[in-house]
């Protein structure tokens, strides 16, 4: 099984809200907060879950950011989130 990370940025409020919605959708990734103060996350998914998590994460009405890990590879934004 190959495995995903996926990196978010979204207010701080909002990370207690946004791993349980993953959580409660069938266990489709493992959400880690990174750094609470910058609202920057992963979740460690599979190939098979990440469609259906970017799914969830653009039909959240949350702000979230997710952030390319290539071209920013600390995975870190100083913007903030509105």
């Amino acid at each position: 099984m190959n495995e995903e990370t996926i990196i978010l940025k979204m207010r701080s409020e909002d990370i207690d809200y946004f791993s349980k919605i993953i959580e409660a959708c069938n266990h489709l990734g493992i959400v880690s907060t990174l750094d609470t103060s910058s609202g920057l996350v992963s979740i460690l998914a599979t190939p098979d879950t990440r469609q259906e998590i970017e799914k969830i994460i653009n039909h959240l009405e949350i702000p979230i950011q997710m952030v390319d890990c290539e071209t920013n590879p600390i995975g870190y934004s100083e913007e903030k989130i509105p």
